[in-house]
């Protein structure tokens, strides 16, 4: 015989409060990451007029004439500096929590990065009329490899609790290590004070978010409680500990341990090294004879920047002007070293990076380096994943290119000269000669590190490649083409830096990240101040290089002009033809320039000026099409 025993129960309540849990647990996550996606979107979006006004109260701080106007200015700067400080903390957490947070490796001089830590406390330490003591182990390896801008946050983050919350006595900042094993080596800094303290009940509250303890004593100190919250994420980011002591009231230390690969195993005692030191080495000049360079750029004057720059360095350098073009020249000839633009018609930079890296065999080991007006967050990881070593964000300085080339070009190939990198001085009078309403001559000689002749060799090109540009764009407005309008606006947007007309160089961005984010309204808003004010910075160019007697306004005295026959002049434009249609644009040029100290037809004169300025932009086939035309014109006759 069997007996069974049944049990029926109601589980309703049970499954509802199951279900219930469940929900809120959901509802609590997507609130997190509600919560998440607004901080990082309110914080990135405040943070770039904030910079602005950063921006503009300095500008009136180097304008104030007024001691009153003076101090408004540096409060205004201060308040702006400490609003920005914490919404980069906030856009900080909100990457950590989302898991978005990126470390960028590099190799790093250990004893410089100790010294630009201790050089941003200092000042605040001393204002509060605190001791600052370094104790720093001669034993730290010269040259460490990890992400050293977060490491700094780190450390930076912790050193200003321990002066804020100090009120007197010390701060001590101890750095020491040890080796794992051969490659990894195992950084211990120790940031002690003598400040408020923290009671042991606090300790599991510490690294909270938005979390200050004792409000009693802390309401006189600003923050957001951030500072720890962030530390203690970057820190177990990078597979770190971070640990605190502390007895309330007499004081506080954290202990932060990292793990660092090594670079160069020699001691900080055995090779110090100073910022000025490195700089100084950093900027020496050196040759490469036939290191083979191809510069690639859509738009003229930024190639003729880039060759201009490297001119010194004895590489052989060829540009183009398209992803396709570089590709045919990287098949033909293997290149040591590619600057590619990366936002071209066509084809742009990371497409014809990654064909050069898979179909040009000999080209798989070139360096190629990223040109970019977009140096947005995260550029570098971005450019970095599409097969380029870094990336120089236009308009860039000489001294910027110049310290990337002796980082990437191994030493081998580099034969060291006793002149450093340094711009050459212009006079006040030289700079008047050629002041253009909207343009910053002075600072965008200086970032060019070029003389005066380069630069209206530039201005030159800018006006002659206006002439064409302007009317174009207006026409693919006002054929609503917008995608190609916007294309056009990203190249006026970087050439426009580099001449120094800055004003402009904003405008034509707004209306590119307009035509981006398909807001065309704004586009039609802004379109007629671009357009005016790119013709009112080529009339300002105009009136220079006629002042000066530059390009097509070189102006020649007929009585000067050596006479020769009809026949004499058609035979040296066949000559010139023939030099174009070889492949010798230079020698072609310098031909028609010979050519043009004779006396002839006003027509041929106009005709070989216009091949001037095609050959200026770099248009030779257009420049072969009109030689031709002269010829065909003269046998016709």
């Amino acid at each position: 015989m069997r007996g069974y025993t049944i049990l029926i129960s109601d589980v309703t309540e049970t499954y509802n409060q199951i279900k219930y849990i469940s929900d809120m647990r959901e509802k609590a996550e997507a609130a997190s990451k509600a919560k998440t996606a607004f901080l990082a979107n309110m914080s990135h979006e405040i943070r770039t007029p904030m910079n602005a006004v950063v921006g503009l109260s300095e500008l009136i701080i180097e304008e104030s004439r007024g001691r009153k106007m003076y101090d408004y200015a540096c409060e205004i700067k201060s308040a702006a500096l400490n609003l920005l400080s914490i919404i980069n903390d906030i856009l900080d957490l909100s990457k950590v929590e989302a898991g978005k947070m990126v470390l960028v490796k590099d190799a790093y001089y250990t004893q410089i990065f100790i010294q630009d830590i201790v050089n941003l406390v200092k000042v605040a330490a001393a204002q509060k009329g605190l001791q600052l003591k370094v104790d720093m182990s001669e034993d730290l390896p010269y040259r460490l490899d990890g992400d050293e801008g977060r490491i700094r946050q780190i450390l930076i983050n912790i050193l200003n609790n321990a002066i804020k919350f100090t009120k007197n006595g010390y701060v001590r900042f101890s750095i020491e290590g040890q080796y794992i094993d051969d490659n990894r080596y195992e950084l211990c800094f120790v940031i002690e004070d003598t400040g408020i303290g923290i009671r042991k009940e606090d300790f599991k509250n510490i690294f909270e978010s938005f979390q200050q303890l004792d409000m009693n004593i802390n309401r006189k100190n600003e923050g957001t409680g951030l500072g720890l919250a962030i530390t203690r994420s970057l820190v177990q980011l990078m597979d770190g500990s971070i640990d605190i002591d502390s007895e309330y009231g007499k004081g506080t230390t954290f202990t932060v341990k990292l793990v660092q690969e090594v670079v160069d195993t020699k001691t900080i005692k055995e090779e110090p090294v100073t910022r000025e030191g490195l700089q100084e080495t950093d900027r020496r000049m050196f040759k490469s004879e036939g290191y083979r360079v191809l510069v690639v750029d859509d738009n003229i004057i930024n190639r003729k920047i880039v060759v201009a720059m490297m001119k010194e360095y004895d590489f052989d350098i060829d540009d183009c002007d398209s992803g396709k073009k570089a590709i045919e020249l990287a098949k033909e000839k293997a290149y040591d070293m590619v600057l590619m633009d990366h936002m071209m018609p066509e084809m742009d930079g990371v497409e014809a990076t990654r064909i050069i890296r898979s179909e040009c065999s000999l080209n798989s080991d070139a360096t190629i380096i990223a040109l970019t007006a977009n140096a947005i967050e995260g550029a570098r990881e971005m450019y970095l994943s599409n097969g380029f070593e870094d990336f120089l964000a236009k308009p860039f300085e000489r001294i910027q290119l110049h310290e990337l080339l002796n980082k990437l070009i191994d030493d081998i190939k580099k034969q060291y000269v006793e002149n450093i990198v340094k711009a050459d001085k212009i006079s006040e009078d030289q700079l008047a000669e050629i002041y253009m309403n909207g343009i910053d001559v002075r600072d965008a000689i200086k970032k060019r590190n070029c003389t005066i002749e380069d630069y209206l060799e530039l201005l030159n090109l800018f006006y002659l490649e206006g002439k064409n540009k302007k009317p174009y764009m207006r026409q693919l407005f006002f054929d609503g083409d917008y995608k190609n309008y916007g294309i056009e606006a990203h190249a006026l947007k970087s050439a426009a830096a580099n001449i120094g007309a800055y004003k402009l160089s904003e405008k034509a961005k707004e209306l590119e990240f307009a035509v981006k984010e398909d807001k065309i309204e704004d586009v039609f808003q802004n379109y007629n101040t671009l357009d005016i004010d790119y013709g009112n910075i080529l009339d300002e160019i105009e009136s220079v290089l006629r002042k000066k007697e530059y390009g097509k306004f070189q102006n020649r005295d007929d009585q000067q002009l050596v006479e020769a026959d009809m026949n004499f002049i058609v035979g040296n434009i066949s000559q010139i033809l023939s030099k174009l249609e070889s492949f010798k644009p230079k020698e072609a040029l310098a031909g028609i320039n010979e050519l043009l100290s004779y006396n002839m037809n006003e027509d041929i004169r106009d005709g070989l000026n216009q091949v001037v300025t095609l050959l200026s932009l770099y248009e030779d086939d257009k420049a072969e099409e009109e030689l031709h035309k002269l010829v065909n014109a003269y046998e016709q006759k």
